[in-house]
């Protein structure tokens, strides 16, 4: 009896496991259909992408700053930060055509969604490796990185 048994258990598994290996399970190629996620970026890890940056020869990350003119004044912006004039509506060749660019997003803090808004946006028009800075302007100046005037 125990032989039956077995022999019914691996003629099972004979036929289930080409199934899953062939794209039979929904889950696996419901992961493959997925779009590109918002990436969260400490600020340690941007500060490191953007020495890279300076290093390499063509810029591979660029810094989009989604904040008010106000806090911008305030703060100020990580340096060569491209400035949105609004989070949901901007016209996304401001990014460049580059679409593969890291584009990292960052507004006033943690407590401002404008940030996601932009990158969602971003995502939504074909770019592929879109990030966010969580803390946002006033985190990165609180872990003593530098800022720029905006330019006007």
């Amino acid at each position: 009896m125990r032989f039956i048994l077995s022999a019914v258990a691996l003629s099972t598994l004979a036929f289930a496991v080409p199934t899953l290996a062939c794209g039979g399970d929904k889950a696996t190629t419901a992961q493959n259909d997925k779009k590109p996620a918002i990436k969260k970026v400490t600020v340690a890890e941007l500060a490191d992408l953007m020495q890279q940056n300076a290093k390499s020869k063509g810029a591979t990350v660029q810094t989009v700053d989604v904040n008010s003119d106000k806090t911008r004044a305030s703060m100020g912006v990580i340096p060569g930060s491209v400035m949105l004039t609004s989070s949901a509506k901007y016209d996304t060749k401001v990014l460049g055509q580059d679409k593969a660019k890291t584009q990292v997003f960052y507004c006033s803090n943690t407590k401002c969604s404008a940030s996601k808004t932009a990158a969602k946006r971003a995502l939504k028009d074909g770019y592929t490796d879109v990030r966010v800075l969580p803390v946002g302007i006033k985190g990165w100046k609180d872990a003593g990185q530098s800022t720029a005037t905006p330019r006007s």
